[in-house]
């Protein structure tokens, strides 16, 4: 089976294939899981050296912009999504 999808930023339309989709949903679950880990833990990504570059206003906001696009492909929240327990 596959989706219609419109790419917004040139309106190019095409068909993509579900498994594609649901791979794709599963790997922003996963990196939702993995980055929020470090948020919960020490706030931002930190260096071998123990030094961040990483603005953790910044980095938080990339973390709850990937969960509110899991949530508009799913309706569900990347936090324990789903696909996170199915092969």
């Amino acid at each position: 089976m596959h989706k219609l999808v419109q790419n917004e930023l040139d309106d190019q339309i095409m068909y993509i294939p579900s498994s594609v989709l649901n791979k794709a949903i599963k790997v922003m679950a996963q990196a939702f899981k993995e980055l929020n880990t470090i948020r919960a833990r020490d706030g931002v990504p930190y260096s071998y050296y123990g030094k961040s570059d990483v603005d953790e206003k910044y980095f938080s906001s990339v973390i709850d912009d990937l969960d509110k696009v899991v949530i508009a492909m799913t309706g569900k929240s990347a936090h324990c999504h789903p696909s996170l327990y199915r092969n």
